[in-house]
């Protein structure tokens, strides 16, 4: 029995997954639960485990390397999309290596030639010569500057957003303290006379509050980043 086809339809599965997750996580502004999500397992594995690490211990050390959890999270989510997306065109090229010349006698270099293609970096040394395995080579191009461009579009979300929420909180150290205590707040208030500009601080958290809810629903990640001062 040949394996051919098993290898197609692995392939195919894989970018669906990929393409999925990436549909889910970057595209769709809200959260999405469900089973067959890359970065659901990842993140929150990749959580549990640090949480559980043996040998760590609250402090200043520790702290940081909770606060690099999610910047690395980012870049490996990234990471994860593009192998399983190389891995999945490469079972596909795998299989209709006959359409390629030179012909790429092992997986290594199916996969290779996955990743030029879907990178967009065209060497040369490998060239697609039949209609099935042209077509694929040009779906995995014009993807993987779409995915190049939905990447750039989180990240820029995504750290906007951290920025947005961290700057109300570092104003609100200066009057508060740190860490933040509301009676700190009211008795700097007090002493500076500005008790009446109360009411429209409550207002301007409460908004803050809200765009807080509504970033961290739509880049659940989001919840991971630290405050980027102490105590705060």
């Amino acid at each position: 029995m040949t394996v051919e086809p098993f290898l197609v339809v692995l392939g195919v599965l894989l970018l669906a997954l990929a393409y999925w997750d990436l549909f889910e996580t970057v595209v769709v502004p809200r959260p999405t639960p469900g089973w067959f999500r890359i970065g659901r397992y990842l993140v929150r594995g990749s959580w549990r485990v640090l949480r559980a690490f043996p040998g760590t211990h609250p402090g200043r050390s520790y702290d940081r390397l909770l606060g690099l959890f999610a910047p690395a999270m980012t870049l490996l989510l990234l990471g994860a999309w593009l192998v399983t997306l190389i891995v999945g065109y490469g079972l596909i090229f795998f299989v209709l290596r006959d359409q390629l010349r030179p012909v790429p006698e092992t997986l290594g270099g199916a996969l290779y030639f996955a990743a030029t293609s879907l990178l967009t970096l065209g060497f040369g040394d490998i060239v697609a010569e039949g209609m099935a395995a042209r077509i694929i080579v040009t779906g995995a191009a014009i993807t993987g500057l779409g995915i190049v461009a939905l990447v750039v579009t989180f990240l820029f979300s995504l750290y906007g957003s951290y920025q947005r929420r961290e700057i109300e909180v570092v104003a609100l150290a200066a009057a508060a303290g740190t860490p933040p205590s509301a009676v700190a707040l009211l008795e700097t208030y007090a002493q500076l006379g500005l008790v009446d500009r109360l009411p429209k601080l409550f207002a301007d958290w409460e908004r803050w509050a809200v765009e807080v809810l509504d970033s961290h629903v739509a880049f659940p990640l989001l919840g991971y980043f630290r405050s980027s001062h102490d105590n705060l």
